[in-house]
């Protein structure tokens, strides 16, 4: 990818502008409103690849070029959508970027961090008609897979200018190269081997505060190894006692992607530290799975569905303010394809058929169900 050859700062003044370039070797590409000149929303036709893969590598303004890897995964995940699922062509295009990025070690550490982190389920979602939960998942991973095959020494590389000598201080310099070097651990672990798991444990026994230990988890949340349910039962041990932390511990088991993520949400419900009677205990494992776990809550059988509504009519009795802020997820069923909607309509019907429903859960939920 050829480097930029010169810029030129042009200003909007008027309602209408046109601007001419003479005598330039290649089509000028815009990195548009640099230091947030402009308060403004901004509308203008989709970019190229190539002039996203550009503004990534090269663009002076650190927003910009975020914004540019944010909309070139989003235009990958569009673009596998819809080919059926099958990998797009484009992503050789946006790890080769992303290279340059994380080769350089002058770039600060906070936006590579930011850059290798993709956009989420949640906001991919966001980009569809109707959201199709499997196919956006899919894509996604496929992604980080391909990043994590095809960047794997740069990323070991990254990790490694990351380890952190000198006392533990919280200010943005440690917090920057700690951040990247939780993320590149992330897609380390994507690559599934042995190595991998050993190596996110070794940071996990090894580390010396909060961020690191829980990038270290995050990082196997969801591996299938044995290797992480027993980081999970140490960092239970080491931090039982304080309740902010293990409030983590269930929201982090609550949010992965393995496949028997709603068993085991059930499992922790009978754990010696969860009650349902203790709202931020509800929070992190009833409400992290059903709000922040897209793909596990709306699984094709909607058990998700029926897991929510059952907790839903328990909670009615206990706390109709939790039980009612629960419901949140099934207020958007019409965004869902018709066999989901099909499942979510009948979770709010159970939820409406339960005896002595608060004015505040019937409110959410009769509303939610008949509003067109």
């Amino acid at each position: 990818m050829p480097s930029p050859k010169g810029e030129q700062i042009l200003h909007l003044t008027k309602a209408k502008q046109q601007f001419t370039f003479d005598k330039v070797p290649d089509r000028p590409i815009s990195s548009l409103l640099r230091g947030f000149s402009a308060p403004i929303r901004l509308k203008w036709p989709d970019q190229k690849p190539e002039e996203l893969a550009f503004l990534m590598s090269y663009d002076s303004d650190p927003f910009n070029r975020w914004e540019a890897s944010q909309s070139f995964t989003k235009l990958i995940v569009a673009d596998t959508l819809v080919h059926g699922g099958t990998p797009s062509p484009l992503i050789g295009q946006f790890i080769d970027a992303l290279k340059l990025v994380l080769d350089d070690p002058s770039i600060d550490p906070a936006l590579v961090g930011d850059m290798l982190a993709l956009s989420s389920e949640s906001d991919l979602a966001e980009q569809q008609e109707i959201i199709d939960v499997d196919a956006i998942h899919n894509a996604r991973d496929n992604l980080r897979k391909a990043i994590a095959g095809g960047l794997s020494g740069s990323l070991i590389k990254a990790y490694e200018r990351g380890v952190i000598t000198e006392p533990y201080h919280h200010g943005t310099a440690q917090s920057a190269k700690r951040r990247l070097r939780n993320i590149a651990l992330g897609y380390i672990t994507d690559l599934a081997t042995d190595e991998a798991y050993d190596l996110a444990y070794a940071q996990f026994k090894d580390a010396t505060n909060m961020t690191d230990s829980m990038g270290a988890l995050s990082a196997l949340n969801d591996c299938q190894t044995e290797v992480r349910e027993t980081a999970l039962n140490d960092f239970y041990y080491r931090w039982n006692d304080d309740s902010l932390v293990i409030d983590k511990w269930f929201a982090l088991q609550a949010t992965s992607a393995l496949p028997d993520t709603l068993s085991n949400v059930k499992s922790l419900m009978t754990h010696a530290s969860f009650s349902i009677k203790t709202p931020n205990r509800v929070r992190a494992l009833i409400g992290a799975f059903c709000s922040a776990n897209q793909l596990r809550f709306h699984a094709k059988d909607g058990s998700g569905y029926t897991f929510l509504s059952d907790q839903v009519a328990q909670l009615n009795a206990i706390n109709p303010q939790i039980a009612a802020r629960l419901l949140t997820p099934l207020t958007r069923w019409r965004r869902f394809d018709t066999a989901r909607q099909s499942l979510m309509q009948a979770a709010l019907g159970r939820i409406l058929a339960t005896d002595d429903l608060s004015r505040d859960v019937f409110e959410i939920a009769s509303k939610t169900l008949h509003s067109k």
